[in-house]
């Protein structure tokens, strides 16, 4: 079988851990039955090849312990273009392929809603592993408290968390553990991923945020995003009013000193860019994404110069690229 899933970026500014979309940059899984368990892999960055070790396998096993069944051996070949710690959701896409093979191997037929509550449980937040499972752009919320991540889970029969235990635990009157909404986007819009060649974790990226906000920035983040989730999708391209209702309180002024020179790039606006609708920090960082009409190239490269402007720790130039994305119309595919 083959399994294909598409990249993500997540907040989009104001909607932090609540707005997602899937992108035209895709990973993809090879997977078939085998006598021993084997993995090969080709793309961007390393992983390890031990199936104990590698992510993808750990998500699989976790699947078959939700179940209490054992997996099947099988041969996997994972082909990655997606960077790996950038902010595109290549973490995401990863937990939704283990997922799916994990159901192909056990006959388990789980509907895509399922899918993406066992995905939350692994990522711990919904929006990217909820644009990669259903592609264009959502906004989703989990219903209950969702536990930290404990690697046990990993461990063939072991016990483990699943939707339906949260929810009891949690008094939860519902069938799933989460809730996404599809929403429209105008098909002018195109997407500038502009990938700084550093790594950052998302666990540092979410360390420097503060435990609390004040009332008025939680308005803000709060208005921008009602307006972005009508704007994204309305028959005129209005850039001025997607690129006010991207702006954001809540993360990306607290993450700015983690990617130098994102204050600065982040202040191009649609009247010194000509073509952009909106100017963001791609979940975690350090990617930058741009929301535009036109001049596509033309914003790519202004802000690679940019970042080459700014010097990282050891006082180098930043060296970036950009990729001209769509947003991705089918989520996850399996052939």
């Amino acid at each position: 079988m083959k399994i294909k899933i598409p990249a993500s970026t997540a907040n989009l500014g104001p909607g932090f851990d609540v707005m997602g979309a899937g992108l035209s940059l895709y990973l993809e899984l090879t997977v078939e039955k085998s006598d021993i368990t084997t993995i090969s892999y080709s793309g961007l960055g390393t992983v390890p090849l031990d199936p104990k070790d590698n992510f993808i396998c750990q998500i699989a096993v976790y699947v078959a312990n939700a179940f209490n069944r054992t997996l099947p051996h099988y041969k996997l070949h994972i082909n990655n273009p997606i960077p790996l710690g950038r902010g595109l959701g290549s973490s995401g896409s990863a937990i939704i392929g283990a997922i799916a093979m994990a159901d192909q191997l056990l006959g388990l037929k789980l509907s895509k809603q399922e899918i993406l509550d066992y995905a939350v449980i692994v990522e711990g937040h919904p929006d990217n592993v909820a644009g990669s499972l259903f592609g264009s752009f959502v906004t989703c919320f989990v219903r209950c408290p969702l536990p930290k991540w404990n690697d046990d889970w990993c461990v063939a029969g072991s016990k483990v968390p699943t939707p339906m235990s949260l929810l009891q635990e949690h008094n939860v009157i519902g069938t799933h553990l989460t809730q996404v909404t599809p929403l429209k986007v105008n098909p002018a819009i195109k997407c500038v991923a502009i990938i700084p060649e550093f790594t950052l974790l998302t666990s540092l990226a979410r360390s420097v945020l503060p435990d609390s906000y004040s009332r008025q920035d939680i308005i803000f983040n709060m208005s921008r995003l009602n307006t972005l989730t009508f704007a994204i999708g309305a028959e005129h391209v209005e850039h001025q009013v997607i690129y006010e209702s991207m702006q954001d309180k809540i993360h990306q002024s607290y993450r700015a000193h983690l990617v130098p020179g994102l204050s600065t790039v982040l202040q191009l606006n649609p009247t010194t860019c000509p073509g952009l609708a909106g100017i963001c920090l791609s979940g975690a960082g350090p990617t930058v994404l741009v929301l535009a009409t036109d001049n596509l190239n033309e914003i790519g490269t202004t802000i690679v110069e940019m970042f080459k402007n700014e010097k990282d720790q050891n006082g180098n130039a930043i060296e970036s690229r950009y990729l001209i994305l769509d947003f991705d119309k089918s989520g996850l595919v399996i052939q």
